[in-house]
């Protein structure tokens, strides 16, 4: 038995091949009656009979959900939305905002939920199918063959696992047969309470659990969908619905054995409202597909996927009208999600994954021009946008000024609105807004770079480059890593012993595992004579270092250096790294959710969470002190301290804390002229009439845990822990004191002789 785990919220879903088995008689539902003994046909209506079906169960618990509305109450108000929307499709190149808020909401305001339903409508297009390759924007088919729950009241559970795995399946952009859950697991051993195979399960307690916390969530906070545009939306976003169904035992074994109108559509008209509770057969399905008809704003029907085999029916689906049997009720409908499960985190993921294909538009300043890499539908655009406007309060939008923004900008188009399209798609007002916005607050690629990983020749473009201290990591499209320049520790991941060579082109670095996806935010990062990579791995946040291990910086809690990578440690899992950015000698991630965790220099051995920082939105690492932009739009920095200073006559050397807050031992740090090797880097640099050297801060090599320094015209001496006396720089006449034969400049520190500090 093969087997692969996912987290469905708390539930484990696993994957396996055992079937469900029940023994037990159902309760909640009795079996179908023959045929002969059914309404055969609903008054009117022509019929036929596609499959004579045994008797089949159902299980969705009766708990006056699914009924508390009329049967057609979803699709009277879908009439309303279809008028308004094409009062607003009719608007064309002659629309504004004003007018298009006239026609889309009449007296309402851009909030109320009549309005957001008629926007939502706009680009919605009249038939779509998740499991069709023509309608899905990356021409995949999401939906798996119908499984059969056979004579188990479970149909709640394989409803909720189709669902699952259409969100995992849309969110990865992945064909159906890439995943296959187990809805036993689900039903019998991970919902609590526990789907009974006698008496069956309700969405309500279902709804609750997965809303615990996990990568898979309800959408819409949880609640119900309340109407067919937003069911039709998730339908689009999330691959379908579960839902309910609610018939007689007359329409119920009409259903059962496949009787259709002479168009396929199961169509049997009565108002269980109007019968017995006791009287009433519950069922869950999934949905993931509709048709509008074009003459008759109020009609058409669904497709969904049923559980009783796909021997049933239309290969396991079937196509419902609409209203018919109570199905897609504005209190028993839900869709679920993958991904984040905070809502800051979701807006992140949102960030990264728009503001790449996000260009300024050069004719109007206010607007920007969106031009997704692979066919996007527009109500993906403003779902993201809507995410995002979670965490970006200050732009103080809802759904209807997203939504309206984004309608308003693209009703001059000559194309379908509710159509995929790479675009150009020009955005303003208030969808503009919150996109500078997010601009402000997130990094970007430099200017003039963008990496089209999209493109089948690019296996040799780039994703992100990074600068050491003596080498360079690129990082290609396929996730690999190549570095070139020193390997000194062993920094350039070759897995090759360390060497004093010239490095001069790239070579793979092949013991660094594959990097996470870029977009626009580094994930790999290289420091002073080592390199650190956020892994693409499925089991949660991973990042591996390579290198000198001084101060800690490999983040392994050991000072030791590796030529292999190791691991991180301390790493936090609630949320997901989205940067990581590496200084000379510390390295910090940035978490989807906000925070920071750091190690190296100035940290304990592992990643540590850097105290204050909450709301972070991008990171940047430096020699001495690190940065974080914040949503505000205010900058945040932490440093070690500065313990001591000293001057000579064209350098300066500083003591900096290698060991957090005001702690007394640190590293040197010298800058300015080096015609003597004074700045302690294993050279000299320049002559005495013109002395070169370096305008920013380069550490003394060599040197670990001094106390004190000293220093004077072009000689410097520091103090170590170990109380030795260590000097470097000019040593004419021996002035350094430490002895030999020569009087050479010494270009890295030595000892003094016969004394100690």
């Amino acid at each position: 038995m093969s087997r692969s785990r996912l987290w469905l919220g708390a539930v484990l879903v696993v994957s396996c091949t055992a079937a469900c088995v029940c023994t037990a008689h159902e309760a909640a539902t009795q079996p179908a009656a023959p045929l002969s003994q059914q309404q055969a046909q609903a008054p009117g209506t022509p019929h036929r009979l596609l499959l004579q079906a045994p008797n089949y169960r159902a299980g969705l618990l009766y708990a006056e959900k699914g009924l508390r509305s009329p049967p057609n109450a979803t699709r009277r108000g879908y009439r309303y939305s279809r008028s308004r929307k094409q009062l607003v499709t009719n608007l064309g190149a002659s629309g504004n905002m004003t007018r298009l808020t006239q026609a889309a909401c009449g007296k309402l305001g851009l909030a109320s939920p009549e309005c957001i339903d008629v926007l939502l409508l706009t680009l919605t297009p009249a038939a779509y199918s998740s499991n069709n390759t023509k309608d899905t924007p990356g021409g995949q088919a999401f939906i798996s063959p119908a499984k059969s729950q056979g004579i188990c009241s479970a149909c709640v559970g394989f409803a909720i696992t189709a669902a699952a795995e259409a969100a995992i399946n849309v969110y990865k952009q992945q064909s159906w047969d890439k995943l296959s859950l187990s809805e036993q697991d689900l039903s019998f051993c991970k919902a609590y309470p526990r789907i009974n195979c006698d008496t069956g399960g309700d969405y309500d307690s279902m709804v609750r659990y997965i809303n615990e916390g996990g990568v898979l969530s309800v959408a819409y906070g949880g609640s119900a969908l309340t109407s067919m545009p937003k069911m039709k939306e998730q339908i689009m976003l999330a691959g379908g619905v579960f839902t309910s169904m609610a018939m007689s035992k007359a329409a119920f074994g009409a259903f059962s054995n496949n009787i259709t109108a002479d168009n396929g559509v199961f169509n049997f008209t009565e108002d269980p409202r109007r019968l017995n509770p006791g009287n009433i057969i519950m069922h869950a399905v999934f949905c993931y597909g509709w048709w509008d008809n074009p003459a008759n704003l109020d009609d058409g029907y669904w497709l969904c996927k049923n559980s009783w085999s796909s021997a049933w029916g239309l290969h396991g689906s079937f196509k419902v009208a609409y209203g018919v049997a109570c199905i897609m009720q504005p209190d028993y409908t839900f869709a679920l999600q993958f991904g984040p499960a905070s809502a800051a985190e979701r807006s992140a993921a949102a960030s990264n994954r728009l503001l790449p294909s996000i260009a300024n538009d050069p004719a109007h300043r206010d607007c920007v021009i969106y031009k997704p890499q692979q066919p996007q539908r527009l109500a993906k655009l403003a779902d993201e946008l809507t995410t995002m406007a979670v965490t970006y309060t200050q732009a103080q939008l809802g759904a209807g000024d997203i939504l309206a923004s984004i309608v308003a900008s693209n009703l001059h188009l000559k194309r379908n609105m509710s159509a995929a399209s790479k675009g150009p798609f020009t955005i303003c007002g208030a969808a503009a807004r919150l996109i500078k916005a997010a601009q402000l607050s997130s990094p970007s690629p430099p200017p003039g770079f963008h990496s089209n990983c999209s493109n089948p020749d690019s296996q040799r473009v780039i994703q992100h480059v990074d600068f050491g201290r003596d080498h360079t990591c690129v990082l290609l499209c396929n996730g690999s890593i190549e570095c070139a320049g020193a390997n000194i520790e062993g920094q350039l991941g070759t897995g090759q012993a360390p060497d004093n060579a010239d490095h001069t082109l790239l070579a793979p670095a092949t013991v660094l595992p594959v990097a996470q996806q870029s977009r626009g935010n580094s994930v790999i990062g290289c420091g002073w004579w080592y390199t650190c990579v956020v892994a693409g791995l499925p089991a949660g946040n991973k990042v591996f270092c390579v290198g000198e291990g001084y101060l800690g910086k490999l983040g392994n809690n050991e000072a030791a250096g590796s030529v292999s990578p190791v691991e991180v440690q301390g790493l936090k899992q609630s949320s997901a790294i989205v940067q990581l950015a590496v200084g000379f000698d510390n390295a910090c991630v940035l978490y989807a959710a906000g925070s920071v965790q750091c190690w190296g220099a100035g940290f304990p051995g592992t990643a540590t969470d850097v105290a204050g920082i909450t709301k972070a939105t991008a990171l940047a690492v430096g020699l001495f002190e690190a940065c974080a932009i914040l949503q505000d739009r205010t900058v945040s920095c932490w440093e070690g301290d500065v313990i001591d200073v000293a001057a000579g006559e064209y350098h300066v050397c500083a003591l900096v804390s290698s060991s957090g807050g005001s702690g007394a031992v640190g590293d040197v740090f010298c800058w300015g002229a080096d015609e003597f090797g004074q700045l302690g880097q294993g050279y000299a640099n320049g002559t005495w009439d013109a002395p070169g050297g370096s305008m920013v801060p380069l550490r003394v090599k060599g040197l670990r845990n001094a106390t004190a320094i000293f220093g004077g015209f072009d000689s410097m001496c520091a103090v170590l822990l170990s109380r030795k006396v260590m000097c470097w720089g000019a040593n004419d006449y021996g002035m350094l004191g430490i002895g030999g034969s020569t009087v050479e400049p010494a270009f890295v520190p030595k000892a003094m002789q016969g004394v100690f500090a």
